[in-house]
């Protein structure tokens, strides 16, 4: 797994590639919480995502939860192949705010 982060001006975009469980999640959500300690507008590139468990999905909604605590919008700008199912069986489409998307 690796995670690309982009800030500019504190809007954060983090790009997630590779399998996203729980050999590595310890180690991204570290990553996560320090690239968003001052973010004021967060987004999620999951295309390239190529597995992702239940640990996956728990990182997916902690983050959303922790977001919406902190008043900061949450967006998901594009799910791949391994996640869109996902998504979709869980209904986090509508959770995650999204009406349409690029897969």
């Amino acid at each position: 797994m690796s995670l690309t982060i982009r800030d500019v001006n504190h809007a954060v975009e983090l790009s997630f590639s590779g399998d996203l469980n729980i050999y590595n999640i310890a180690s991204i959500k570290e990553q996560v919480q320090k690239a968003l300690e001052f973010a004021t507008r967060v987004s999620l590139d999951l295309r390239d995502i190529e597995e992702m468990d239940t640990s996956g999905l728990q990182l997916l909604v902690a983050l959303k939860k922790e977001m919406s605590a902190r008043d900061i919008q949450l967006d998901v700008i594009h799910l791949g192949a391994a996640v869109t199912p996902i998504f979709s069986r869980c209904e986090f489409e509508r959770s995650f705010g999204l009406t349409s998307y690029v897969r």
